[in-house]
């Protein structure tokens, strides 16, 4: 049973506590990239479980997970995590990649949020 973990945001909500007084001018610019390149990345991974293309698809969530941790978003870094585990003991889940899908979508409608600030 999967233990429940606590409720993130999808975006982290205090980015001035992290990096500088230009923190919000560099979280949109990072976002602007997330929004123009997750649908190309999210297409190659979901293309690479489905065919089972292990190294590959490793290779997709490791350059994923740095836009999810520069762009911080909570959520869609803690699903992409659980996707890798599920594909490291060999089980590819369908659960772990909806959820990751779910929060990729989630992860876009905020960042476009953000965006129009």
């Amino acid at each position: 049973m999967k233990k429940a973990r606590p409720r993130t945001s999808i975006i982290s909500s205090n980015p001035n506590e992290e990096f500088t007084k230009n923190s919000n001018e560099l979280l949109r610019e990072l976002l602007e990239i997330f929004i123009k390149e997750t649908p190309h990345l999210q297409r190659d991974i979901n293309e690479a479980f489905h065919a089972k293309q292990t190294f590959k698809l490793n290779n997709l969530l490791h350059k994923f997970l740095g836009s999810c941790i520069y762009c911080e978003l909570d959520r869609l870094q803690e699903s992409l995590i659980d996707l890798r585990a599920s594909i490291k003991k060999d089980n590819y889940s369908m659960e772990s990649l909806k959820n990751f899908n779910k929060e990729i979508k989630n992860a876009l409608e905020e960042a476009k949020k953000r965006c129009l600030r």
